[in-house]
């Protein structure tokens, strides 16, 4: 009985002593965490330089260090990416009244714009500005930032109005691909054939809508670039007289195509009835680029990839037997770039 004792006694204390250590590692603050000043710097911009009365005005904002993450990117803290918050401007105006622009937050890298529109005629002054902030980083550790103004801009405006850069027209004669991203305005005559639900109007949409509908202008007249042929057709052979070859049956001669980026994708016929692989030939040449022995992809996509970092699309090619997404073909994504 005394050693039964003796051992519950010391299994009790035992409980105790572990339930005290987890309350004190509980409720004891981080020892390791640290905290940091540092000295802030700020930069301002304005473009353009020389402007007309009421014309437009781009207010740059940016700091040389970027907002370390304090719990934006795990949705501990709103917003999604890190940031700076309630900063901005001071702006004089050519009589010398100042006023505060404000921007809620800035993106990831620590930088934030704004258009401005300027009523008076003179030389304006902007100068950014930076609040001391404190940021506490999800591991405990904690970064003051000093606050800070930046050296001071000035922009001009005038009466005369500064006309814009003169975009290079639409071409009327002919043009190939890719498209110099130079020429901003020619977007409009660059439409691609991406199959499926890219081509149904409202975009992605199925039932009750404009089938084949094709973005950007096309030709206004019917002409023909070039042709390859495709399927047997006219007089077969002397011993069956006048009779042709057959071009109306039942199922048709369907012709499945994707067009991206100047690039013709479509089957090729093994016979009359088998299509082998698929063909990439040029749409305005109809050279031969690629054959590729393999399923043709259903659908075509391009995708515009917008984040802190990158801008820009990327074209991708879909099939649905199996395999999932897939990309251009790189011969062909090197002979477009």
């Amino acid at each position: 009985m005394t050693n039964s004792k003796n051992k519950t006694g010391i299994t009790i204390a035992i409980f105790l002593m572990a339930t005290i250590a987890v309350s004190l590692i509980s409720f004891l603050p981080t020892a390791n965490a640290a905290e940091t000043t540092y000295h802030s710097w700020v930069y301002c911009a304005a473009n353009p330089q020389i402007v007309g009365i009421n014309q437009e005005v781009l207010l740059q904002w940016w700091t040389a260090d970027m907002p370390p993450d304090i719990g934006e990117i795990m949705a501990d803290v709103a917003g999604g990416r890190a940031a700076w918050y309630d900063i901005g401007w001071y702006l004089t105006d050519p009589e010398g009244n100042t006023e505060t622009v404000m921007i809620d937050r800035t993106d990831p890298v620590g930088a934030a714009w704004k258009l401005y529109t300027p009523d008076k005629i003179g030389t304006y002054t902007l100068q950014a500005w930076f609040p001391q902030t404190i940021k506490i980083e999800t591991d405990g550790d904690k970064r003051t930032y000093l606050a800070a103004e930046s050296s001071k801009v000035n922009f001009t405006v005038q009466e005369e109005q500064v006309q814009p850069w003169p975009e290079t027209p639409l071409p009327t004669r002919t043009w190939q691909r890719p498209i110099n991203s130079a020429n901003r305005l020619w977007y409009e005559v660059g439409g691609n054939w991406l199959g499926d639900q890219a081509q149904n109007y409202p975009y992605g949409s199925r039932g009750g809508n404009t089938m084949n509908f094709v973005s950007g202008k096309g030709p206004e007249s019917s002409h023909i670039l070039w042709t390859k042929p495709y399927y047997a057709g006219g007089v077969m052979d002397e011993m069956y007289g006048s009779i042709g070859y057959e071009t109306a049956h039942y199922q048709g001669l369907g012709l499945d195509v994707l067009i991206i980026n100047g690039k013709l994708y479509y089957n090729y016929r093994g016979d009359a009835h088998v299509s082998e692989g698929y063909v990439v030939a040029d749409l305005y040449t109809g050279e031969t680029l690629e054959y590729i022995n393999d399923t043709m992809p259903s659908r075509g996509q391009i995708y515009n990839y917008e984040s802190p970092n990158q801008h820009g699309g990327y074209p991708y090619m879909y099939r649905t037997s199996g395999v999932s997404l897939r990309r251009l073909h790189r011969k062909v994504c090197m002979q477009n770039s």
